[in-house]
């Protein structure tokens, strides 16, 4: 009952700004220990369930966190393909985004400890950072080629310093 609030929050705002990844996956693996030390230990029927529904809880807020993060670029998208056109967007802002994302996530793949005895280790800790900056790549550079095909229908709309 903990987080029931916290998904409901989430799930009617629409995002998970206030929300730590990190704290997210601290919690998650400190509940599915708590569930295998009681499986594990056979313990009471309820403490199971117990751990069970709290781990089935926690996978919701992580599942939740990670598709409102990825998906946030995806309003812009449509909005833009509706009316086929990006006036009042400024490129320059995915284009860094998209800069930032994709150099983040090469100096992480790029880092020594990815290669060799401790790779697999060091990449499934780098995992949730990679997923987090690589996948948006994709939603900014649908945008920065929305960008590219209508700011010239959009140019007419704006003044001559509108485009950045």
């Amino acid at each position: 009952m903990l987080t029931v609030r916290q998904i409901y929050k989430n799930y009617a705002s629409k995002s998970v700004e206030g929300l730590s990844f990190v704290f997210l996956l601290q919690w998650t693996i400190g509940d599915l220990t708590n569930f295998i030390g009681a499986f594990l230990t056979k313990q009471l029927p309820i403490q199971i369930v117990i751990a069970a529904y709290m781990l089935i809880v926690d996978l919701t807020l992580c599942a939740q966190y990670a598709m409102l993060y990825m998906t946030s670029r995806l309003p812009q998208i449509w909005a833009n393909y509706k009316r086929k056109s990006v006036h009042g967007l400024s490129w320059l802002l995915f284009l860094l985004a998209f800069l930032a994302n994709l150099l983040y996530s090469l100096s992480i793949l790029s880092n020594p400890k990815a290669v060799g005895p401790s790779s697999r280790q060091f990449l499934s800790e780098s995992l949730p950072f990679l997923i987090g900056s690589g996948g948006t790549l994709v939603f900014d550079l649908i945008i920065l080629i929305q960008y590219w095909m209508w700011h010239d229908r959009s140019s007419t709309k704006e003044g001559p310093h509108d485009e950045a």
